[in-house]
């Protein structure tokens, strides 16, 4: 959809928004709270000194105004995730912790960039952002969340650490099981005879659900820091070593220590779907001059 304003809709803008120097417009409101030029402006240099837009320089130009659309939808998420995590957890984020995650954010390289930001505002922007995935995680990380999803898949919550190397016969197997019952390293085997190429045979540390079921299963039954197999799988014949696992003993125990056992994919999708519960209930509204809310794009429709 081409973006275009037409004259008499401008006309009554410049009149709406005036010439005085001390109007501040109101860009949009989320949940009953108004989002003006001024706070959008802190992100861009492009929209003018002042808290007075210049409206004619939209027309004709489909830079600025997009621009403007796209700032204008991360201050609205922003705004409505605000809210959502106070009426949800009864959480406020404060500016001293924003300003704390901020410290720990790596200064923005904006060199080279098309349109100039204002690398401060979009470094405290996102501290801002990342302090509400935390408190909006904390918040759902909750055993009426937890206990279906530990039922149905408890070792979706287990952690293990496992060294192997895959063979593509089982006497291929047996020959590597007998060098490391002999003492040899570890490493050493894997490197010469696995045909997996992971450096030393060392698949690290993760969810046994990650793996085939097989070797997740194998994984979880293994005793630590002890040869076991060969395990076969659609793959070929592992030989492995579990040197580290952990898993929750109980529901109290995973909800207590959820940022620990529940894995990342388990919180993202959590945060994903909160993000756009968000969103999408928020109560939003645009000013028609610079354009309509869309919810299902959960961004901003250039003025017809």
């Amino acid at each position: 959809m081409r973006t275009r304003f037409l004259l008499p809709l401008l006309l009554v803008v410049l009149v709406a928004v005036g010439c005085s120097d001390t109007t501040d417009p109101v860009l949009a409101t989320v949940n009953g709270t108004d989002i003006y030029l001024e706070e959008v402006e802190l992100f861009r240099p492009i929209y003018g000194d002042g808290p007075v837009i210049d409206l004619g320089a939209f027309v004709g130009d489909t830079t600025v105004g997009g621009q403007l659309r796209s700032d204008t939808a991360l201050l609205i998420w922003r705004q409505a995730m605000l809210d959502r995590l106070e009426a949800d957890f009864g959480v406020t984020v404060t500016d001293a912790e924003i300003a704390a995650i901020a410290a720990q954010i790596p200064p923005i390289d904006t060199t080279g960039l098309a349109i100039p930001v204002n690398a401060e505002a979009a470094r405290t922007f996102d501290a801002t952002i990342q302090l509400i995935r935390l408190n909006a995680i904390d918040g759902l990380l909750d055993a009426a969340t937890l206990q279906p999803l530990f039922e149905a898949a408890p070792n979706d919550f287990a952690n293990v650490c496992v060294r192997h190397v895959l063979l593509e016969t089982r006497g291929g197997a047996e020959s590597a099981v007998g060098r490391l019952a002999g003492g040899e390293d570890f490493a050493t085997v894997a490197e010469d005879v696995s045909v997996d190429t992971v450096p030393g045979g060392d698949l690290g540390c993760r969810a046994p659900s990650t793996y085939v079921t097989e070797f997740a299963d194998a994984s979880m039954s293994a005793p630590l820091d002890t040869v076991f197999g060969p395990v076969e799988t659609q793959f070929g014949f592992h030989v492995m070593v579990v040197y580290n696992r952990s898993a929750p003993s109980s529901l109290d125990d995973l909800v207590a220590n959820a940022a620990t056992f529940v894995p990342s994919a388990v919180q993202n999708d959590l945060w994903t779907g909160w993000f756009n519960r968000a969103i999408v209930e928020a109560d939003i509204e645009v000013t028609p001059w610079l354009g309509t809310w869309v919810p299902e794009g959960q961004g901003i429709a250039p003025p017809e």
